[in-house]
């Protein structure tokens, strides 16, 4: 699969899919992030659009679905265009802490509560802090954490005290917002009571300097080919470019995987961190690994839906598990060497279609497989 990566000259709008209507005041606010379905579609588009030409080869809807994407994630370019940080969403095991002078990471593992504690299905072990702790979590902690940071929670989510929570990614992308005004055509005037608002998302992170700002993009892998070049995303036809790039996605066989990857291993237990929003069948439980999930730590699941453009009517609303989610796994009955190969952000959704379109991609992390105490104060 190729690597491609979309650079947006403008700030980018990802409807959340509310109403947005011709009324006086009225405010389009995107999403935090695309889905995958947003990027799946402008893949298909450009490849099932004739080259030359503005028509889009309708005889090959069925072919299109087909075509396989893995992704977006966020990137941070090199001057010359090359990939110079990846980021990923943060995990849901890891909890920034707000003390009066510092700032602590905690780690989140099952817990041993008792037969009686908890009342969750299935028999899933409530997942927590073994330290009781009073203060509350940091207002804005990072949302995207850098690859390189990542990878030492993947190998050793521990608790740290006294972090720079700054060192470990960035807060998100910035807004930005604009107002519009209907325009009469015949006096080219502005219409009466046709203001508005839309609020994108800025893929440069800013500096003092404006010459020392970094430009963000989003990669994703796909068996698509097209041309490079100049194309329209997301709401208000916004401005992008293409750009085909050497880079490749981090993989579980790189040199500095080894420690993580043998002691998943070595202990049969692993994390299993959605590094992109997964859809699932039961819920937040995934099919394929129904057996081995023991315990999750789960955000607040995200809605989405759309336009089906060849059925031409609204697509079903579906529920995902959100990005960062964490599921604790027992391998003890699985091939290992097998498990890490389909799993390595690779799409672990249910059903073929949503894994097409990218929803799913994982990451693996370590897990002794223990279930720590809780520690109880009464007072």
């Amino acid at each position: 699969m190729n690597l491609k990566l979309v650079i947006p000259r403008d700030p980018l709008i990802f409807r959340d899919g509310k109403p947005f209507t011709a009324v006086p005041g009225e405010r389009s606010k995107s999403l935090i992030f695309p889905y995958p379905a947003t990027l799946a579609g402008a893949v298909r588009t450009r490849d099932g659009t004739n080259s030359g030409k503005s028509e889009f080869a309708k005889n090959r809807i069925e072919k299109l679905k087909e075509l396989k994407i893995r992704g977006p994630v966020l990137v941070e370019l090199e001057t010359n265009g090359n990939i110079k940080e990846w980021y990923f969403p943060a995990p849901a095991d890891a909890v920034f802490i707000q003390k009066e002078n510092n700032v602590n990471l905690y780690s989140l593992s099952p817990l041993n509560t008792g037969d009686r504690l908890s009342n969750i299905e299935d028999g899933l072990a409530l997942v927590g802090a073994s330290e009781n702790i009073k203060d509350k979590p940091m207002s804005k902690p990072p949302l995207y954490w850098t690859w390189k940071m990542l990878q030492t929670w993947l190998e050793n989510s521990a608790d740290i005290q006294d972090v720079k929570p700054a060192e470990y990614g960035i807060t998100g992308l910035e807004r930005e917002t604009r107002t519009h005004v209907g325009i009469e055509a015949s006096t080219q005037s502005a219409l009466s009571g046709a203001l508005f608002q839309t609020s994108g998302m800025e893929f440069v992170l800013a500096q003092e300097k404006l010459s020392h700002s970094r430009q963000l993009a989003l990669a994703l892998q796909t068996d698509a080919k097209f041309e490079s070049g100049v194309d329209f995303l997301g709401g208000e036809r916004r401005v992008i470019r293409w750009e085909d790039v050497a880079d490749k996605f981090p993989s579980y066989s790189d040199k500095d995987m080894d420690k993580i990857i043998g002691k998943i291993k070595a202990d049969k237990h692993c994390r299993l961190i959605l590094a992109t929003p997964a859809s699932f069948e039961q819920g937040y439980i995934p099919a394929k690994y129904k057996e081995q999930v023991k315990a999750v730590a789960l955000p607040r699941y995200q809605t989405i839906s759309g336009w089906d453009y060849d059925l031409s009517k609204p697509k079903p609303t579906r529920r995902l598990v959100p990005a960062g989610a964490v599921y604790f796994l027992d391998l003890e009955k699985v091939d290992i060497n097998t498990f890490i190969k389909d799993v390595w952000l690779q799409p672990i959704s249910d059903d073929v279609q949503s894994c097409n379109d990218g929803f799913g991609l994982a990451l693996l992390g370590t897990w002794d497989g223990k279930f720590k105490k809780m520690e109880v104060k009464h007072e």
